[in-house]
């Protein structure tokens, strides 16, 4: 019997046996037997030495569909944030996905619309030649919730981009400071 034959009787006998002890048996060295097993496509499927198998592709999917974001499901399982992303990169859930739908869970219960911050006030503003920022300064609220308001009057995002390139060079072009708000 051949050093090959005893190798792949030993691989499909001993399926756990590591190869260095295949290869003791035989007289051979583990790369030998590993050459001999992946010709005969027997290797194994190995795992890093760091591998949670504790962490299972069920168990992070069943956290993931209760709608958890990834750093609750972190410390669920007392894991690495690595670890839950490959998880759920192996159950098939692209990480585009999982982005998009972690933004969507984080704003849930905490949309808070500014009452005060009317699109007629912010229109007024804008038509003024002020610019997004100082609007949004002025009026103690985000930038985004100027843009926001804008979308809503109808004024479209390049328009409000295009408009303020304008304002900023004639600033320029006449020395005029950028206006601070009137606390």
């Amino acid at each position: 019997m051949t050093t090959r034959e005893q190798v792949f009787n030993l691989l499909l006998d001993h399926p756990n046996a590591s190869y260095e002890k295949i290869g003791s048996i035989v007289h051979c060295s583990k790369q030998r037997v590993h050459q001999i097993a992946k010709s005969a496509g027997l290797t194994k499927k190995r795992r890093p030495p760091y591998y949670r198998s504790d962490v299972t592709i069920d168990r992070v999917q069943k956290l993931y569909y209760s709608d958890l974001l990834m750093e609750e499901m972190v410390k669920i399982l007392g894991c690495c944030l690595g670890t839950v992303r490959r998880r759920l990169r192996e159950a098939g859930i692209k990480p585009s996905k999982n982005r998009s739908r972690s933004m969507k869970i984080k704003w849930r219960g905490k949309l808070n619309y500014r009452n005060d911050v009317t699109v007629s006030r912010v229109l007024s503003l804008y038509h003024d030649d002020w610019l997004i920022g100082e609007i949004a300064q002025t009026l103690g609220c985000s930038p985004f919730t100027v843009r926001y308001r804008l979308r809503e009057a109808g004024i479209s995002p390049s328009e409000c981009l295009s408009r303020g390139a304008v304002i900023k060079w004639k600033r320029r072009k006449e020395n005029v400071p950028c206006r601070k708000s009137s606390d």
